[in-house]
């Protein structure tokens, strides 16, 4: 499992989906995780929308390095995709 941190920003934790960002725990990063990162093209940021939560953490635990998940209210934009226009 590769979970390091989870920030739930959510204002409704009824909701079923969710906006997910990831981004990798540089502070928890070893030598080896940031040649992980390089060698398979782990991107510093990836995001999936209208996943469940519990999707969002699979997704995240099953990253090679440790990652840091941000959660967000479905019907928000935190990285600025607007995938509802």
């Amino acid at each position: 499992m590769s979970l390091g941190n989870i920030v739930d920003s959510r204002t409704d934790k009824t909701i079923e989906f969710v906006n997910a960002v990831a981004e990798p725990q540089w502070e928890a990063l070893t030598p080896a995780d940031h040649e992980k990162i390089a060698n398979l093209g782990i991107r510093s940021c990836d995001w999936k929308y209208d996943t469940t939560y519990d999707e969002a953490v699979e997704w995240v635990s099953q990253q090679p390095v440790p990652m840091t998940l941000f959660v967000y209210d479905h019907n928000s934009d935190p990285i600025g995709l607007n995938p509802t226009e």
